[in-house]
């Protein structure tokens, strides 16, 4: 990439579209910077290579398809699943759920949901990935309430 002569910074650079500085070649995938949250990120992983990848397809179709994506991320580490949406780079407040062995972390920058990590808490995690995805920040006060289903939270958001 670096010698066709493309912009490298911890990978070939791609804008919105999957595109390199070369406006003819289109990349996707773990070898490529693009924008998200006004800065360039790298992310390594399957979700990332498969959704950056089919934006990127389109485009070379002549579809203008932006990539904006909703990185997420998963871990077995023996009897404990670590499950992340979003990414917690400046986050102004984190807030603690927890209910028996299930824990999730919720993070907001501002007043703005940014990520949730979920430890054995499946469905904190789906939640909080489909809050991300609509762009739709739940009040801190009812995530921190036990009282509060989290799915009944999230339809009645819609």
């Amino acid at each position: 990439a670096g010698n066709a002569g493309l912009l490298i910074d911890n990978g070939i650079v791609v804008n919105e579209n999957c595109r390199t500085s070369d406006p003819n070649i289109f990349a996707a995938g773990d070898c490529v910077s693009f924008p998200f949250n006004k800065s360039l990120i790298r992310l390594e992983n399957v979700g990332n290579a498969i959704e950056q990848s089919e934006t990127a397809s389109e485009n070379v179709l002549g579809k203008n398809i932006k990539y904006q994506p909703v990185p997420w991320f998963w871990s077995d580490q023996f009897d404990v699943k670590l499950q992340i949406a979003g990414l917690n780079n400046g986050f102004t407040k984190v807030l603690h759920r927890q209910n028996d062995n299930k824990n999730s972390f919720w993070y907001y920058k501002d007043d703005k949901l940014i990520s949730v990590d979920a430890i054995n808490d499946p469905i904190s995690y789906m939640v909080g990935k489909k809050f991300l995805e609509i762009k739709k920040t739940p009040n801190p006060k009812d995530i921190m309430s036990d009282k509060i289903n989290l799915k009944d939270m999230l339809r009645e958001s819609k």
